[in-house]
C-alpha cells in the first residue's frame, strides 16, 4: 500500500537474507482500490512515493515496482 515503515524494512531484510549474495530483492507497492469500502476516500490515502523510494534505496532493494493506481 505504500507508506513503508520499520516492519516493511524487516520483511525486506529477511528477503535479502534468503536471496543470498547473488539473489535480488523486489518490492511492489500498489494501492488497490478494491481494499477500500464503498464511499471511502480512496484518493485521500497517503502515497509518499518519494519517501518509499528512498526507503527502498536504503534497504538495498534491487527492483521497485510502483504501478499507477
Amino acid at each position: 500500500m505504500g507508506a513503508l515503515h520499520k516492519a516493511h524494512g524487516e520483511l525486506i531484510r529477511v528477503a535479502r537474507e534468503h536471496a543470498g549474495q547473488d539473489g535480488e530483492v523486489a518490492v511492489s507497492i500498489f494501492v488497490n482500490p478494491l481494499q477500500f469500502e464503498p464511499g471511502s476516500d480512496f484518493s485521500a490515502d497517503p502515497r509518499p512515493e518519494s519517501a518509499d523510494e528512498q526507503f527502498c534505496r536504503e534497504a538495498n532493494v534491487d527492483l521497485l515496482f510502483q504501478p499507477p493506481s
